[in-house]
């Protein structure tokens, strides 16, 4: 028993020695390790500068601007088949201006003309315009002589209405001949001088009786008996030409054309 125990106590002892010499043989000694230096400086990096792109490019060159459009200096020549109006005299002045042509709705055969300076007249066609003939050649001594404007009866063709430089005369037509009569401004005395210019006249609907005109100062004058007297009933700022239009179906309602606009008065020129 006792030499059991010694020869178990003697591996014991064995073993721990083979062991204590194994881990010895896995561990380097302290002495072989160099620490590195904590106050070493880092080393510098290296820096390749970036190469200048842009010193090698070429600008490119501006834009040509587009070429001035060529306006042409020539006339267009009219294409052979298009066919000019043809124009035909149709009446022989002895001088003068047209300024004024009316046709007469109650008789389509009936145009009129008128044509200033003086002793140019009326000219009436009742024709249709292919034959003319000169009904009033002169309105007398100290009678006006320039026109302005004339105006026919919607329904008698020989009353026409003109004015002019000095007045407003009311012309009736008798047969070859002509009468004429100042209606405005009115002329009690032979001898005063009471000229005035008469800018444009003008026929109310049909039946009406009404006519209108526009004198030199601006007063609207109406008559209601077919231009035989007149009044005033209403007053305009004027310009140098002066216009006006009755309403087809209103003889209460008539427009005025001015240098300041367009007028309307709808209860007779009164406003």
């Amino acid at each position: 028993m006792r030499r059991v125990l010694s020869l178990s106590f003697g591996l014991i002892v064995a073993a721990l020695l083979i062991a204590a010499t194994c881990g010895s043989d896995h561990q380097s000694p302290a002495s072989t390790l160099t620490p590195v230096p904590t106050s070493a400086p880092l080393p510098t990096p290296i820096v390749i500068p970036a190469p200048t792109l842009t010193s090698a490019l070429t600008p490119a060159p501006p834009p040509t601007p587009p070429a001035t459009p060529i306006t042409p200096t020539h006339t267009p020549t009219p294409h052979p088949d298009a066919a000019l109006p043809e124009l035909v005299k149709v009446v022989d002045l002895p001088g003068g201006d047209i300024v004024d042509i009316e046709f007469v709705l109650s008789s389509p055969n009936v145009v009129y003309l008128a044509s200033e300076p003086n002793a140019m007249g009326i000219w009436r066609s009742d024709g249709a315009g292919d034959t003319w003939r000169q009904v009033l050649a002169d309105y007398g001594e100290g009678g006006p002589a320039h026109i302005h404007d004339m105006a026919v009866h919607p329904d008698n063709p020989d009353v026409v209405l003109v004015a002019d430089a000095h007045s407003l005369i009311k012309i009736v037509v008798v047969e070859r001949d002509a009468e004429w009569t100042i209606v405005y401004p009115p002329t009690p005395d032979e001898n005063a001088e009471q000229a005035v210019t008469v800018f444009t006249a003008g026929f109310g609907p049909s039946m009406s009786g009404v006519a209108y005109a526009v004198d030199e100062h601006g007063n609207i004058l109406k008559s209601r008996d077919d231009g035989d007297t007149w009044q005033a009933v209403g007053r305009l700022e004027l310009g140098f030409r002066v216009s006006l239009a009755v309403d087809p179906s209103d003889p209460d309602t008539v427009y005025v054309g001015t240098g300041t606009g367009v007028f309307k008065a709808a209860d007779g020129g009164r406003n």
